[in-house]
């Protein structure tokens, strides 16, 4: 029928190809709907920044049907282990983000916690080759003392990735840990 045909251009509209995950457009919008949700009902948001960790080096060792492997297992991990009413979205090449309405900053980083040891635990399999894969993660929560907006909530969330990359990999940041300097 003419709705099913419109509802699978929609689909394919808004979601990543190989992950199924929401695109970055589409991820972008329900962000933006979520924060002004949040605002008005003065509710807090959180939002968590995931990074594969050496991606580049998973693709340049085991090429790139192997990445698309590993972006595919993450996708499936974050799927699963989120709650329903989360939104996970592919952001860039290796960059996912989930938004996690009602969490405060703690709840939020106990859940990118869970994620980030459960990618860590499960290599990925691809032709005979157990590929470990960890995940960097920074986590925000709006509203926060100096999160007042949208950009704001980006901005700290991609610091804190940014100090978990910079750290050693394989753990989740806050924007409180930001602010109690560097380890």
């Amino acid at each position: 029928s003419r709705r099913n045909h419109e509802q699978q251009i929609h689909q394919l509209a808004v979601t990543d190809k190989l992950t199924g995950l929401l695109n970055r457009h589409a991820f972008s919008g329900k962000l933006a709907s979520l924060i002004a949700e949040a605002d008005k009902m003065q509710r807090k948001i959180a939002i968590a920044f995931i990074d594969l960790d050496h991606f580049k080096l998973i693709n340049d060792t085991w090429g790139h049907h192997a990445g698309d492997q590993v972006l595919v297992a993450a996708s499936n991990i974050l799927m699963h282990h989120t709650r329903e009413y989360d939104e996970v979205g592919r952001y860039g090449g290796e960059e996912f983000a989930i938004l996690m309405p009602g969490l405060s900053l703690l709840e939020a980083a106990a859940a990118a916690e869970r994620i980030c040891t459960l990618i860590a635990a499960k290599p990925v399999i691809v032709d005979g080759n157990a590929i470990t894969v960890t995940a960097s993660m920074g986590v925000a929560c709006f509203p926060a003392a100096n999160i007042v907006n949208l950009n704001e909530l980006l901005k700290a969330a991609d610091q804190a990735l940014y100090q978990a990359k910079k750290r050693g990999r394989n753990q989740v940041v806050t924007t409180v840990d930001l602010n109690t300097g560097d380890v």
